[in-house]
């Protein structure tokens, strides 16, 4: 790899890595867009078990230009440094979200918002699962592992190994197997971060986290996620309760809370997997309803039959 390119990428990889592994709190008091932080090292990843974190083999890895086309790489299998940033001799964790790519202790950076040309080059499905795995894995707001018989270091590893499944394009869900070689890696397995921690404390954190992801990621089936898109349901007139009223089904199961859904005027209420939205007041024409799920707006509309 060119080492214009190493210095380019690099920057922009620290850049992101301050701006989506700190806790929301420290960037907002601390650490921000605009201030200039400091690579660094903290030392190897080494498990509950006594034993570091390494590729087992040889891999191929993509990486993304600055004009957002994609180059391939070779990363020569060797054991894997945790890696910081550090300002005014503070050092926080962070998480590298592009594998293979050079990281240079010491080096300045300038920190940038989530809309930098980076992030942006990303696919959509990827930025979004990024940003789940962080806020369901290791962060520096993690004081110690929330797996039993693992330690802080193995969190950490296991949120690694995802965020670069991930990023790397193998991931294609929330499973445990859910991966798929990349065509435009073919030679590098889908399970190339996965065999890092196989057998070994980090495979349960590496459960863990994706089983939060998947739960994090449900949300209703009968809304959407962009209000262009929202599904529209109808409202029928019920005599004997003087309503209008309809029953929906989450195919889903997200077990969203009733209180989840603040609609002026509706009553909403739960159970099991089916929701139920009543009112005594004439809806005219339709209405759109908006509710917040794990951070995210999600929308779909009420409309009453005549």
């Amino acid at each position: 790899m060119k080492n214009k390119f190493k210095k380019l990428t690099s920057l922009l990889l620290a850049s992101i890595m301050m701006l989506v592994a700190l806790p929301i709190q420290t960037l907002a008091a601390e650490w921000g867009k605009g201030d200039t932080v400091y690579a660094a090292m903290i030392g190897d990843f080494v498990g509950s078990d006594g034993k570091t974190y390494a590729d087992k083999y040889n891999y191929d890895y993509i990486y993304y230009k600055s004009d957002g086309s994609i180059g391939k790489a070779t990363r020569y299998a060797s054991t894997h440094a945790k890696l910081g940033v550090s300002k005014n001799g503070i050092i926080q964790p962070a998480i590298c979200i592009e594998a293979g790519v050079a990281y240079n202790t010491g080096s300045s950076y300038v920190g940038e918002g989530n809309n930098n040309t980076y992030l942006m080059n990303l696919p959509y499905a990827i930025r979004r699962d990024l940003k789940i795995a962080l806020l369901c894995g290791f962060n520096s707001d993690t004081k110690s592992s929330p797996v039993a018989n693992t330690n802080l270091d193995d969190f950490w590893f296991a949120t690694q190994a995802v965020s670069w499944e991930i990023q790397q394009d193998l991931r294609t869900g929330y499973g445990k197997s859910d991966l798929a070689v990349n065509s435009i890696i073919p030679n590098t397995p889908k399970t190339a971060y996965y065999d890092q921690l196989k057998g070994r404390p980090a495979e349960k954190c590496y459960e863990y986290i994706l089983n939060k992801m998947k739960a994090y990621s449900l949300v209703p089936s009968f809304t959407g996620r962009a209000k262009a898109t929202a599904p529209t349901h109808t409202m029928k007139y019920n005599s004997s309760t003087k309503k209008y009223s309809i029953t929906l089904t989450d195919e889903n199961n997200s077990n969203m809370p009733a209180s989840a859904f603040n609609i002026s005027g509706v009553t909403v209420t739960k159970s099991g997997n089916k929701y139920t939205f009543s009112t005594t007041t004439k809806i005219s024409g339709t209405k759109a309803c908006t509710y917040k799920a794990n951070r995210t707006y999600h929308y779909f509309q009420l409309i009453r039959h005549n």
